[in-house]
């Protein structure tokens, strides 16, 4: 029987917290399974960067069932990384990045129950700024 891998969007990035009860972001991935059978994740690994910085990355063990022909919303906890949003900040008020849509790229690892090997995908997409965003970053950094 044939398999095609699943696709994996980032769908939602929400103010969460974490197991060990540190603040981090709740993130939402959408995977879809194109496969006439079940697929039984049993662990995710990912990392997000946005605009070539490295801003999150986050692993679960639990478990999830993709249906066949179907979809499921996944929700990790993250902690993002102090480097990469400042990194990040650090480019956008100094103008190096005059826009409203930022680039970014989901790495997903999947590990599913029937397949020999991990399923890596890598996605892109552009996020959109809320207007006039940047105005207040400045100055709450004291910049």
């Amino acid at each position: 029987s044939s398999y095609d891998p699943p696709t994996v969007d980032l769908v939602g990035l929400a103010p969460g917290n974490s197991a060990s009860g540190q603040s981090g972001l709740l993130v939402k991935l959408r995977v879809v399974n194109p496969n006439s059978r079940k697929l039984n994740i049993r662990s995710v690994y990912y990392d997000v960067a946005v605009e070539g910085h490295q801003l999150l990355n986050g692993a679960s063990s639990e478990a999830a069932t993709i249906p066949a022909y179907g979809e499921n919303i996944l929700e990790l906890t993250a902690t993002p990384s102090f480097t990469g949003v400042v990194g990040l900040l650090h480019s956008l008020i100094s103008d190096k990045l005059k826009r409203d849509q930022l680039r970014y790229t989901l790495n997903a690892k999947l590990s599913v129950g029937g397949v020999p090997m991990p399923v890596r995908l890598k996605r892109e997409g552009e996020l959109s700024l809320p207007p006039r965003a940047l105005e207040s970053i400045g100055p709450a950094l004291g910049i």
